[in-house]
């Protein structure tokens, strides 16, 4: 009896063995599939982790996004209350902005183009066959622009693309235009010498305000304005003669000559800021001029007055030529100055679109457009 129980306890050993025997082996293969399945999926995540080409196209799309990013960018200084800005207008507006479709209108050779920077694509507007649009101002439906053959003031029409002339009567001289709301400040010849005027399209004349003036800055509904003979700026509210004072840039601050100047915006009680190349013996230059300071007058780059031209602001940036060096700085950051574009030529009339610089070269009915991000430089034409 005691060898049946010493042979059943052995057998249930035996049993026991086996069966532990046989977890184990099935442990183990349970948990090299699961390694295996870690390591399938360690390398799935990592092929996408890792893919280069995913994440080069990835980075290769934000590159294209920041190459438009200046291109099709819209500052909120080309609105809709204005024709153009200053800046353009004193360099002969040969561009000007569409608030709307936010594209440029372009004066390039004898022709009217309209231009999209964000495609690229541009479209003949109106061909003048001779002569050029200059003063370019928008005005809702209307492109208003001095033929410079002529003096006279005209509308293009940019619906149904047809074109009238406005000032047929005494008016035939005209030199500057630039709107600002609803009104049309003109320049020109007249018979007490050149006058300074009011146009009201509906009316279709000049509202004659005074005369002996030959520069004209506006914003913000202020007027500034000078007279080549003297360094006395009249400032005038809302165009209408009221509110008039003085700046006498002679006797405050021994200016010699003004050769250019644009008023960018206002600081405290309308105290203008005003970009300014000007002749101050040997410190001929750019300035800055913060009428709100105690010390307004701040200079930004100094040397040979005749090396500067071609002052310009579009909204943030103060732009200038220094011989074919474009330089330009943050209008109320003196010391941002940076020498922004390496251009060619004797340059005038250069405008500014957002980033977009325009210029042509003496001589030339040429327009060249600079491309704000690649900084390639072709003839608009």
């Amino acid at each position: 009896m005691k060898r049946i129980w010493i042979f059943f306890l052995l057998l249930l050993a035996l049993i026991v063995f086996t069966a532990c025997t046989d977890s184990e082996t099935n442990g183990n293969h349970d948990t090299n599939e699961e390694e295996q399945d870690d390591d399938t999926n360690d390398e799935d995540t990592t092929d996408d982790t890792n893919d280069e080409d995913t994440t080069d196209d990835t980075n290769d799309s934000d590159d294209e996004d920041d190459d438009e990013r200046l291109a099709a960018l819209w500052s909120w200084y080309y609105g809709s209350s204005k024709g153009n800005t200053s800046g353009n207008l004193i360099n002969g507006g040969r561009v000007t902005h569409d608030f709307t479709e936010k594209k440029h209108y372009i004066s390039a050779q004898q022709k009217l183009y309209l231009f999209d920077p964000i495609t690229g694509d541009k479209e003949v507007l109106y061909d003048l066959v001779k002569g050029h649009a200059t003063h370019l101002n928008t005005a809702g439906d209307y492109l208003y622009f001095i033929h410079d053959d002529e003096g006279e003031l005209y509308r293009f029409h940019l619906k149904d693309h047809t074109i009238e002339r406005r000032l047929a009567e005494g008016n035939q001289d005209a030199f500057f235009l630039h709107r600002m709301q609803t009104r049309y400040h003109v320049l020109h010849y007249g018979t007490h010498g050149v006058e300074w005027g009011l146009y009201r399209p509906n009316d279709n004349w000049i509202i004659r305000r005074t005369s002996n003036i030959t520069r004209l800055s506006e914003h913000g509904g202020r007027v500034y304005l000078m007279n080549d003979d003297n360094l006395v700026m009249q400032v005038r509210d809302g165009g209408q003669g009221a509110g008039s004072n003085w700046i006498d840039f002679e006797a405050a601050y021994n200016f010699e000559t003004i050769d250019a100047y644009v008023v960018l915006n206002f600081s405290d009680q309308y105290r203008v800021n005003m970009a300014m190349i000007v002749d101050i013996g040997s410190d001929a230059g750019v300035y800055m001029f913060y009428d709100a300071q105690e010390d307004p007058l701040v200079p930004i780059k100094t040397g040979t007055l005749s090396s500067f031209s071609n002052l310009n602001f579009d909204g943030t940036y103060v732009y200038f030529l220094y011989d074919a060096t474009l330089y330009r700085f943050i209008y109320d950051a003196p010391d941002s100055l940076e020498a922004y574009r390496q251009l060619e030529g004797n340059i005038v009339e250069m405008n500014i679109i957002n980033h977009w610089v325009y210029y042509r070269l003496h001589g030339s009915s040429t327009i060249y457009q600079v491309h704000p991000d690649t900084g390639q430089i072709h003839a608009f034409d």
